[in-house]
């Protein structure tokens, strides 16, 4: 089965790439960057061209390629907007004109501040940053073509992916730093806001689960059920790289920051028989010994 994957060589990409070359999938990565992993094709998801040509030749399309940055979506908003939703817009038009179905990949951010905990795939979604936003448009648009002209899809909401490989602007990554250094943890806000954060491996398992058994237009939660608070984190990381308790840093909130997060992952577990593997202080505990490897700690 040849399958396209855009954003391959990013850090859920290639780790998925790498398990798909392993169970003998053929591969297309492509990406602003050039992979070894697989084929690989250099160009960006804005130009149409560029994705009629990446998508013509392939059984399904695997859309992780986006603006996932929340800090250069926030300096450049209408860069997010043009990359999020007119790259994705690209791919619908054109796995509608080759007859292949689009996994697209969202986020749970879009549940946002919704009042319904745990929030499952009927909750209302109350963004409250653009990248979250052009995520859950690109979902309407999706399902309009779905509706409207026959385009099939499945979307995926990942959680806060975190694991060896991760991009250095994610908290967990600046948290373990920090804490290596041993120097004092910043945190933005009181701490007490939760998140529901999945390992990589366990993410690149409930992608190809959808892929495997063959659902079609369905949106499915794929993150961890295990509540944490930013605080809870900060605790796991500093116990397991043995910091000393030097004292936390505040700083103000920043603007869209969402107090809770508790996701709901029992249409996954119904659907797929799928269900996260590594808990949040194993998985941390990898990411450190990875971090002490590449970063020669």
């Amino acid at each position: 089965m040849r399958i396209l994957v855009t954003g391959g060589a990013g850090f859920i990409g290639r780790r998925l790439i790498e398990e798909m070359v392993k169970r003998g999938y053929e591969t297309v990565c492509l990406d602003l960057l050039e992979t070894s992993l697989c084929e690989s094709i250099v160009g960006d998801i804005t130009d149409r061209d560029v994705v009629f040509d990446a998508v013509e030749g392939v059984e399904a399309v695997l859309h992780l390629a986006a603006e996932a940055n929340i800090n250069h979506a926030h300096k450049e908003p209408a860069n997010c907007v043009a990359v999020n939703v007119g790259g994705t817009q690209n791919f619908i038009e054109a796995c509608l004109h080759y007859g292949v179905p689009l996994y697209f990949v969202s986020t749970c951010c879009v549940y946002g501040d919704s009042s319904e905990h745990p929030s499952n795939e009927q909750s209302t979604c109350v963004p409250t940053e653009i990248y979250a936003v052009t995520k859950l448009l690109s979902e309407y648009v999706i399902k309009e073509y779905a509706e409207r002209r026959g385009l099939r899809y499945n979307i995926l909401r990942y959680g806060t992916t975190y694991g060896p490989g991760m991009r250095d602007a994610l908290a967990v990554f600046i948290f373990i730093k920090q804490a290596l250094m041993d120097i004092s943890v910043t945190i933005d806000g009181s701490g007490e806001q939760t998140r529901c954060l999945i390992y990589v491996d366990d993410v690149v398992a409930g992608t190809l689960a959808v892929l495997e058994k063959g659902v079609m237009n369905k949106t499915i939660n794929l993150t961890t059920g295990e509540e944490l608070s930013v605080l809870q984190m900060v605790e796991i990381i500093r116990e397991e790289t043995g910091s000393t308790e030097k004292e936390l840093e505040f700083f103000p909130d920043r603007p869209g920051q969402i107090m809770r997060e508790n996701i709901d992952i029992g249409y996954a577990w119904q659907l797929l028989g799928w269900w996260p593997k590594v808990g949040f202080r194993v998985g941390v505990c990898r990411t450190i010994d990875w971090y002490k490897e590449t970063m020669l700690i």
